[in-house]
């Protein structure tokens, strides 16, 4: 893996809005400039079985939560990912849970449990092809090779 790239998470949109990855981005601000950097989100607003009838939420998630966030930074990402998350109720915060508590009832008729209180409505085929594609895209030469081309 190139030491120049670097693909970060920024956790759920709860969490960006409140804390940790602002932290990261202000902190490591200097340094992620200088990397090829892939920015990804995992949002209840990126599912689009729960936003059908709003699809303007999940752009104006997309664009507040990895394009705002990529400008206030000066960063220049080679590819923005935006995936659907996990929704731990047994986890959450009790005004978290009361913040999302009128989304559970479309949650449940999307998504099927995967624990007790526990709704997972990531497209883990979608963030595989996702992540396949950044691997080609920063690494051209070895992506080639294993897939028997000449190196």
């Amino acid at each position: 893996m190139d030491p120049r790239f670097m693909s970060l998470g920024l956790t759920s949109c709860w969490s960006i809005r409140f804390g940790e990855p602002e932290s990261f981005l202000k902190h490591f601000q200097k340094e992620l400039v200088k990397k090829k950097l892939a920015l990804f989100v995992c949002c209840g607003s990126a599912a689009q079985p729960l936003n059908e009838d709003k699809p303007e939420l999940a752009e104006r998630a997309k664009r507040r939560y990895l394009e705002e966030k990529a400008a206030k930074y000066n960063l220049n990402p080679v590819a923005l990912g935006f995936f659907g998350g996990v929704y731990d109720y047994n986890k959450i915060t009790w005004f978290a849970k009361k913040a999302t508590e009128a989304e559970r009832p479309r949650l449940e008729a999307a998504y099927k449990e995967t624990q007790p209180g526990v709704y997972d409505i990531r497209d883990l085929n979608t963030i595989r092809v996702w992540a396949e594609k950044l691997a080609k895209l920063v690494n051209p030469d070895k992506s080639t090779a294993s897939e028997g081309g000449n190196a």
